[in-house]
């Protein structure tokens, strides 16, 4: 069987509406997981997160995690021990900031039935779009390091976020 792969996306970029649709990817939403407005001092998730989503992956599925920083620490941690092998990241261009805060306020007022993960969300995106971004880039550039060598790692830039995310990972070739 062929391992899946995971991918670790941004809010807001479609993961949850593209798995509505499709049973090629699982959005392991984080929000199943942890209250991360309530939690902010347990950390013991993270590991059963990035856990589950392996096992996911060994089964031959693809899976959407979070790019929260203790997940994507782990996400790294895990593929220095071999755990994993590969990883895609995809991110909103940088440019596109106020289209992504707009998505997440419309999600907000939209989507009752996920409003507390659309708010963190909203909140997030508001507050940190860029940071998170510099963040996650600056990291993926440690990763180049010899501690690192033979995982496979990419970042993805989502350049026009009326597109659906099936496109994006099309023309990416990611499917």
């Amino acid at each position: 069987m062929e391992k899946g792969k995971i991918f670790l996306g941004f809010p807001c970029i479609g993961k949850s509406k593209l798995c509505e649709y499709t049973t090629s990817f699982i959005d392991l939403n984080i929000s199943d997981f942890v209250d991360c407005k309530k939690d902010t001092e347990n950390t013991a998730w993270v590991k059963v997160y990035v856990n589950v989503a392996i096992r996911m992956v060994n089964s031959g599925h693809n899976v959407f995690l979070t790019t929260h920083p203790l997940v994507r620490q782990e996400v790294y941690n895990r593929a220095k021990e071999g755990a994993i092998d590969e990883f895609i990241i995809l991110l909103p261009n940088p440019c596109s900031r106020l289209a992504f805060i707009n998505r997440a306020k419309t999600r907000c007022e939209t989507d009752i039935d996920d409003l507390a993960k659309h708010q963190i969300s909203f909140e997030n995106i508001s507050n940190n779009f860029c940071s998170e971004i510099k963040d996650i880039i600056d990291e993926c550039s440690n990763i180049e390091s010899d501690d690192y060598k033979g995982i496979h790692h990419d970042i993805y830039f989502i350049n026009d976020i009326e597109k659906d995310l099936y496109d994006v990972l099309k023309f990416y070739k990611l499917i």
